[in-house]
């Protein structure tokens, strides 16, 4: 389509110099092209790849893509989703988080460690400071030394030391706000120290490749985490991913089958409605499998398991390295070309992997041209009906060149009274667009309220009952000395549950509502749009019948209302803006423990009837940190659904919703003004065009076979 644009405002240009004329029927053609092409660089067919942690799902892009450009085998502590996009040449953009985001997770992660601990800073250390970048380390040693076998702290001190170790390479990169590294040609590969690395992937938001690939250069392919990944935020992440995604191809391991974490990703895929548009991929190791017969019969159930979640499951099964092998063999390792000639030798094997990938390239061919000529098939239309209007504007010039002027003057009069009509009914159509997005945002501003209601809504009341059901099963015996490490214990196992349920229970419920919710609105402004587009529809067709008086080759196509899609604004999952109770609220928790153990133990002293050990008296101060920390979590979930919901209401469904109207009017606008014939410049032309007529002629024609063959 990039070629049929480049094209025809070529043509444009060319029509305009034939005809040495100004007009803002030119400038309204451009400005036409220029929103077909704005709207296209917004609309990409996203396909996600997803599956557990060592499914092959590397190994599967870079064999898609011919090139080994992802890095294999990567630690499953990488924590962002590479997407790849084809390019003319190869480039990466590599986004770092904000220093204030880096320092948010740097000091919560101290703080708990400090809560053992005494700190050796006053505050929270400054990892931009030499001085205290070394006195962190000193202190995060001494705390693996004293950890012991039950080390609740290790999710906290990884990331600090992953910070420290990764701290001098990125910090070039780090700024106030997000910033980007550009990688170009020979740097390219760069790009694989700092996905790999944790200690650099620690700082990173986002990676963006693009290189040449048989991609479609509107298709981005997206290499996720395993959904398996110990961290839910890297679930979390994947699901706000699949919520803008077109299709979906699912890796799986053929050694370890459906798992329970394929389970969950399986209902998230559901709830938003992908299941169907999901390609299921067998990864199989050569190694794993004697023969084609023992290979199909894994493949066999794997798709018996599928089948619980979709009767006949679009199911193929190849092995990605192999592929992968075979077409980078000059620059495989000594190794990896031993292993690969070894696989050859599996005649059978090789036969049933290579008819596999064939059907794959020609359903991942299918994927991507269907899911792409859906979105660009109102673009196509307008691009198309944009070319007929230029061609019956040649045929005018053409007529006008041999025509009489005082019979063109009589046509003139008529079609200008119906540019007022047009011009009158695309205003009420306006009008009409702006009235229906209020009466849109006032129904959606209580509809979200209900779906979010803490006490009646479908959704968040399963939050606060897990929090008033969860348990706490101490790791060991609560005593004086452990009483501390048990409530730090206690915060980071109810905080990890609680994340762990939303994003595996709750995200996928949130994203099918508002999609949903979504979907609704737009039936509702399509019905709203419907008469008055049929209004539109036939003043143009109207105009264009007259028109066809003085441009008789010309075709009166059927005007379309644009498609209506919603646009493509980042989603946030509810995980991902979930806080925790503060620093202070935790601290609380503590102070309240000491007071009550000294509360407790002077009571049991003084009892005469001593009948409690002190055992007792801590395991109940343990139990009383329950309590308080499940009216803590519960306070702070108010502050998030709150906060959530006013965001899906005003960042994203009314934002969504007024982008939408806005451009769609200057849709109308410029396909209406791409219609209309500027009559009076032609008019005030016509004596030059008929003088020039010999030699004006031949060009009109030459650019009419360009545009009608570019339309080809």
């Amino acid at each position: 389509m990039q070629t049929q644009l480049q094209e025809t405002r070529k043509q444009i240009k060319a029509l305009q110099e034939a005809l040495q004329l100004e007009s803002d029927q030119f400038i309204a053609w451009h400005q036409s092209l220029d929103g077909i092409e704005e709207r296209l660089q917004e609309t990409v067919t996203r396909i996600a790849v997803v599956g557990s942690v060592k499914a092959g799902k590397s190994s599967f892009v870079n064999a898609l893509l011919q090139q080994d450009l992802l890095k294999r085998g990567a630690g499953i502590m990488t924590s962002m989703i590479t997407r790849i996009r084809s390019g003319r040449v190869p480039a990466a953009a590599i986004r770092f988080k904000s220093w204030s985001a880096i320092e948010a997770e740097a000091h919560e992660a101290f703080w708990l460690l400090t809560q053992q601990e005494k700190s050796p800073f006053e505050g929270a250390p400054d990892l931009r400071n030499p001085e205290a970048r070394q006195l962190l380390s000193i202190f995060l040693q001494q705390q693996a030394v004293f950890s012991g076998q039950q080390d609740v702290w290790h999710r906290e001190r990884h990331l600090l030391e992953t910070l420290l170790h990764g701290y001098s390479e990125v910090q070039s990169y780090l700024g106030k706000e997000e910033t980007i590294l550009r990688l170009e040609a020979g740097d390219l590969s760069r790009h694989q120290r700092f996905v790999s690395q944790d200690a650099l992937a620690v700082y990173m938001k986002d990676v963006l490749l693009e290189c040449p690939s048989p991609l479609h250069e509107a298709v981005e392919v997206a290499d996720c985490q395993g959904t398996d990944s110990p961290n839910p935020l890297h679930f979390a992440m994947v699901q706000e991913y699949l919520s803008q995604c077109s299709w979906v191809v699912y890796v799986i391991s053929s050694r370890t089958g459906i798992r329970q974490a394929d389970v969950q990703l399986l209902r998230v895929l559901e709830h938003l409605g992908l299941l169907t548009r999901t390609t299921f991929v067998v990864n199989s190791d050569f190694n794993e499998h004697e023969t084609q017969q023992d290979w199909q019969r894994v493949v066999a159930q794997i798709e018996t398991d599928l089948q619980r979640w979709i009767p006949h499951p679009p199911l193929v099964s190849v092995s990605a390295l192999f592929r992968l092998f075979s077409q980078t063999l000059e620059t495989l390792s000594p190794r990896d070309q031993a292993q690969y000639q070894l696989w050859q030798s599996a005649e059978d094997l090789v036969n049933y992997h290579e008819s596999q990938w064939q059907q794959l390239e020609q359903t991942f061919h299918q994927i991507s041209s269907q899911s792409r000529e859906t979105l660009l098939a109102g673009e196509s239309l307008h691009l198309r009906y944009l070319r007929q209007r230029i061609l019956d504007f040649i045929a005018t010039a053409r007529q006008l060149s041999s025509t009489d002027q005082s019979r063109f003057s009589e046509i003139q009069t008529e079609l200008e009274t119906q540019q007022a009509v047009l011009r009158k009914t695309l205003e009420t159509f306006k009008a009409t667009l702006t009235g229906t997005l209020h009466q849109l945002i006032k129904r959606l501003k209580p509809e979200i309220n209900t779906l979010f209601d803490t006490s009646d809504g479908p959704l968040v009341p399963k939050l606060y009952q897990f929090v008033e059901h969860y348990t706490f099963t101490p790791m060991e015996p609560v005593t004086r000395e452990t009483l501390s490490s048990q409530i730090t214990q206690l915060y980071q196992d109810i905080r990890q549950q609680l994340m762990r349920f939303v994003t595996e229970e709750l995200n996928g419920l949130i994203l099918h509502n508002l999609h949903q919710h979504q979907a609704n609105y737009l039936q509702e402004l399509e019905t709203a749009c419907a008469p008055y587009a049929q209004l539109l529809q036939t003043a143009i067709e109207k105009y264009l019948t007259i028109a066809q008086q003085i441009q008789p080759q010309s075709n009166v196509d059927a005007w379309h209302l644009p498609p209506l899609r919603f646009p493509d604004l980042p989603w946030v999952t509810f995980s991902t803006s979930l806080r925790t109770p503060s620093q202070d609220q935790v601290q609380q928790v503590y102070l309240l423990g000491k007071t009550w153990i000294r509360r407790q133990v002077g009571r049991w002293l003084g009892s005469s009837d001593n009948t409690s050990s002190s055992a007792d008296v801590y395991q109940d101060c343990l139990m009383e940190a329950v309590l308080q920390l499940k009216k803590d979590f519960k306070e702070a979930l108010d502050f998030d659904v709150l906060n959530y919901r006013e965001n899906v209401k005003y960042l994203y469904l009314q934002k969504g919703l007024e982008r939408l109207i806005d451009t769609l009017k200057i849709q109308l606008e410029q396909q209406l003004e791409s219609t209309l014939i500027d009559l009076q410049s032609l008019s005030r032309n016509t004596e030059t065009l008929q003088q020039q007529a010999a030699t004006l002629l031949p060009q009109l024609n030459t650019i009419e076979d360009r545009l009608k063959a570019s339309a080809e």
